[in-house]
Order: structure tokens, then sequence, then C-alpha cells
């Protein structure tokens, strides 16, 4: 009969079957009532609560409240993260990329789902007109890349330096899509000494994007490590690089000798 309010009532209830029958109603009711199951002690009942807010279309209206679930340690489960970040990716502001750069940051956190925070920052000014979790056509939203930016910078250098291969890639990629000038200098570092051949490769490219002063440099040195996939990368930066004729040819003479 479409009436929410005898649902929502059951967020207390006993019966942990009564009261996902009442999420899985309130999700077909399109009802914003379902976030205070958000707070339910059974993973599986927020869990449903959160396909509820943002699966096929969501309810938007519930959606600050999924993205607030940011701000706590209690979980660790990929559907449900992942609809976390992508509610704060689709509810936008400074909170949001504050909460996304903050879980990032944390060690604690799984490392594919500190991949996924990174990656909904660096395309905040162009985000993807599907949904990032089911795929639902959202249509574009651009808007201002400031608040990202300013958010990663407060973790790039300490992740390019410090974080798992993968993430510090991710944060490489991000600093190129948000432009973030601060982490350079993490990034010339990283370039020069990082273990995997990989993160040198994301440190270059990420170099080239920011257009560096010191790319010239930094191609240089790459074409001189020991991986050759790096090399690979630095001859492809090369014509677009805008770089002297002449140094050009120093380089690729060196390449060649």
């Amino acid at each position: 009969i479409g009436e929410a309010a005898p649902l929502v009532a059951l967020r207390d209830h006993p019966s942990r079957a009564l009261r996902i029958a009442a999420v899985v109603a309130l999700r077909r009711l399109r009802h914003d009532g379902v976030a205070t199951f958000l707070d339910d002690a059974d993973l599986y009942i927020v869990t449903e609560a959160a396909r509820a807010i943002n699966d096929d279309g969501g309810i938007e209206a519930a959606l600050p409240a999924l993205a607030a679930l940011l701000d706590e340690s209690r979980f660790t489960e990929e559907p449900l993260l992942r609809r976390i970040i992508n509610a704060n990716s689709r509810v936008g502001g400074p909170e949001a990329t504050a909460r996304l750069a903050a879980f990032a940051n944390r060690p604690d956190a799984p490392e594919a789902l500190r991949v996924e925070a990174l990656a909904a920052l660096g395309v905040w000014a162009t985000p993807s007109v599907v949904d990032r979790v089911d795929g639902l056509y959202h249509g574009p939203a651009p808007r201002d890349a400031a608040p990202a930016r300013e958010a990663l910078a407060s973790i790039s250098s300490p992740l390019l330096q410090q974080g798992p291969v993968a993430v510090a890639i991710a944060t490489a990629e991000a600093v190129s899509r948000l432009q973030d000038e601060s982490a350079l200098p993490a990034l010339h570092e990283r370039l020069r000494g990082a273990p995997a051949p990989e993160l040198r490769i994301a440190a270059l490219q990420a170099l080239n994007a920011l257009g560096d002063d010191g790319l010239a440099n930094a191609i240089q040195r790459a074409l001189s490590d020991r991986a050759e996939t790096v090399r690979m990368t630095a001859l492809g930066l090369i014509p677009g690089a805008s770089l002297p004729g002449a140094s050009v040819a120093e380089m690729l003479y060196a390449v060649l000798d």
C-alpha cells in the first residue's frame, strides 16, 4: 500500500528475516528511510541497504548517509565499500573528497579499494557517465576539480613514497589527472629508486602529464633504466615532449649505442 513508516520502524526488530524484508520493501518503494538500516549490526543487512541506495539508479536522498559510512573503519567487505566509495563520488563536495583521500591513506583498508578511492578522486572533474558499481547511465556531471586536488595533495607524496605498489601507481595516475604539482619531488624520487618498474613507469608518465621542467632529465634517466619496459616508455614520450632537437638526438644516440 506504499506506506513506509511501519517498514522503517522495523529497524530495531529482533527478527533478522523481518529486517531484511523491510529493506527489500523500502528498496521497491525507493524510500530514503532505508538509510536507517545502515546502522544495523548485521553486515548482510547493511550491504542490502547499500544496494538499495546505490543500485539501479538508487535512492538519491539516501546517498549522503551511505557516503558517510566511509568515516567508519568497521567495514572491509568489497561489495559494501565499493558502494560507499561510489556514494561519495555521486554526492560530491569537499567533504566527500576528504573522505576518499582519508580512506585511500588508511593502511588497514583493502588495497584494491584504496585504489578504487584514488581512481574516484582522479576523475572527480569529469566522472564516468555510468555508475562505478552497476554501470547504470547517469549522464555527464562535470564539476570543479579543486576539492579533489586539494584532498589528493594531502596524501599524494606519502603514498607515492611508502604505499603499496598498486596504491602508489593509482596515486601517480590521480596526480596526473588532477595536475597535483605538489607531488613532483616524490615522483622524481620514485623514478630514481622505486623497486617496481611499473611504478617507475607511472612516475615518468605523471611527470610528463604535469609538464615538469625536469622532464628531459627524467626521460634521460629512464632511457638508461635497467628495465626494458621503462626504457620503452621513455622512448614513447620523446616525440611529444617538445624537447630541443639536439637533446633528442643525444638521447637516441645513447639508446642506439
